[in-house]
C-alpha cells in the first residue's frame, strides 16, 4: 500500500487511548491472539461481525460524535484473515483526506454561516486499521465524514452479540476484498 502520510496532516488514533479499557474497547486490539473463522458486513458498512473458531460473534460498530458519519470504506486482503490467528493490531494514524469550504463570514448572514458550519460535510477523514495475521496483513480502512467542527469517530468493540440492535442487521458475508 502506498504510503500516504507525507501527503496528510493527520492525527494518531492512539491519542485517544487513555487507558487499557480504551484500547480493548477501541479498535481491533481485542482480536489479537483469537482465530478468525468467517467475516460479515453490514449493509450500510456501519458494523463489522467476526465469527471466532468456536461460532461467537464479535461486533465491532463504527461510532461518531455529534455531527460526522463513519463507515469502513475498503478491507484488502481478507483471504488473510478468513481461517486464520490475528497476532497483532495496528491502530491507524487517520488522515484529513479533503478539505470543507470556506465560509464567508463577512457577506453571509448568522442563519447563512450556522447552516454552513452545522450541514457541510464535506470533510472526510481516512484511517487504515492493520491485522497481522499468521497468513499476511489485513488492511481496513475507516472513512469519517463530518460537518465544519472536527469530531471524533472511529470503531468501537461492542461485545459478543450483547446488543439486540445489532442482531436485527442484515450482515453480508465478505469472501473478498472491495
Amino acid at each position: 500500500m502506498k504510503d500516504i502520510s507525507s501527503q496528510y496532516n493527520s492525527y494518531t488514533f492512539n491519542e485517544y487511548l487513555h487507558d487499557e479499557d480504551d484500547k480493548k474497547r477501541y479498535g481491533f486490539t481485542v482480536l489479537e491472539n483469537l482465530f478468525v473463522n468467517q467475516v460479515f458486513l453490514s449493509k450500510d458498512k456501519s458494523v463489522l461481525k467476526i465469527i471466532d473458531k468456536d461460532g461467537f460473534p464479535y461486533y465491532f460498530e463504527c461510532t461518531g460524535d455529534c455531527c460526522n458519519h463513519v463507515w469502513i470504506e475498503h478491507i484488502s486482503g481478507i483471504d488473510n484473515l478468513i481461517n486464520s490467528y490475528v497476532e497483532k493490531v495496528d491502530n491507524p494514524n487517520w488522515f484529513f483526506l479533503s478539505a470543507r469550504k470556506e465560509i464567508d463570514y463577512d457577506n453571509s448572514t448568522d442563519q447563512e454561516i450556522v447552516e454552513l458550519e452545522m450541514n457541510d460535510n464535506s470533510n472526510i477523514d481516512s484511517g487504515f486499521f492493520t491485522l497481522k495475521t499468521n497468513l499476511g496483513n489485513v488492511i481496513i480502512e475507516l472513512r469519517n465524514s463530518y460537518n465544519y467542527y472536527q469530531y471524533g469517530g472511529g470503531i468501537i468493540y461492542s461485545g459478543v452479540s450483547s446488543n439486540r440492535d445489532l442482531l436485527k442487521l442484515h450482515f453480508d458475508k465478505i469472501s473478498e476484498d472491495f
